[in-house]
């Protein structure tokens, strides 16, 4: 974070996505989404716009003064704030929204359903197989209903008795309700409640978590096995790994990066004995 001083103001402004408060996130999706949808405006006119409105977001000052600001000092403010350069939300790994209460509902009636933690590190593998089945659908044809699937998948309620379920050794770290998905769609008219903003805040969130699988597990999300993926699931590519047998149903509980990791392993493993038949 990099600590401003604007007269008698004091304010930070992120250096990096993950520095972003999630009503900060909000507002500059908001704004993505709202000017390039101005009528008549040109390329320039929208990045100039969209530079000032993340800027109001970001430093929480008077609209009027930050209208004061020479085209100098907005510039020395965004050259603090590279990332905002790069495009999209690169970078995004940190839990912005880790409860959330489903807006229609009165008072205390109001559903909360809480999502995975950092990096979607306690997410397990089952749970990814259905979650990246929609985020891939959504993607492809931004179906609004894959969008809430995705979310749904994500975003369950508190288990049980999580107050003394977390006080026990066996406790694993995860607040939610174990993922089951005969529960994604009904939950799913839950999501549908929630902005776009919102939705497309969590879809930007789980697409620079899976980045970072991307980078961890290269080998497991390979051109052909995501291609793989996309017609038969995750668990196709399991399935489908040369001389491995998986028991799916017994392997979804477990972590997301335990199973990617071995499947790496699996990989390599292939990949060195095809190097090694070549060289003979």
């Amino acid at each position: 974070m990099h600590d401003i001083k604007i007269g008698k103001l004091q304010r930070q402004l992120p250096g990096k996505w993950n520095e972003l408060t999630g009503k900060q996130l909000l507002g500059i999706i908001a704004v993505s989404t709202r000017i390039p949808s101005i009528p008549g405006l040109k390329p320039h006119q929208i990045q100039e716009l969209l530079r000032l409105e993340t800027l109001f977001i970001l430093l929480n000052v008077p609209r009027a003064l930050l209208m004061l600001f020479t085209p100098l000092q907005l510039l020395q403010f965004y050259w603090l704030m590279p990332f905002l350069e790069k495009g999209g939300f690169s970078g995004l790994t940190a839990q912005l929204f880790p409860k959330l209460r489903v807006p229609g509902f009165l008072g205390w009636f109001r559903p909360r359903l809480f999502g995975p933690r950092e990096r979607i590190r306690n997410m397990s593998f089952l749970e990814f197989i259905y979650a990246d089945t929609f985020f891939t659908a959504y993607t492809q044809k931004q179906n609004p209903a894959m969008l809430d699937k995705l979310v749904s998948c994500l975003y369950r309620k508190k288990r049980w008795f999580h107050f003394l379920l977390k006080r026990l050794a066996s406790y694993g770290g995860d607040c939610r309700q174990e993922f089951n998905p005969y529960f994604v769609d009904g939950r799913a008219r839950l999501v549908a409640r929630f902005s776009l903003e919102q939705k497309l805040a969590i879809l930007c969130w789980y697409r620079d978590c899976r980045e970072e699988l991307e980078r961890e597990f290269p080998l497991v999300f390979s051109g052909s096995n995501q291609k793989t993926a996309g017609r038969k699931g995750w668990d196709g590519v399991l399935l489908g790994m040369s001389g491995h047998v998986m028991n799916i149903e017994s392997t979804g509980k477990a972590n997301i990066r335990s199973i990617l990791g071995m499947m790496q392993q699996r990989f390599e493993e292939v990949e060195e004995a095809k190097k090694q038949r070549d060289e003979n």
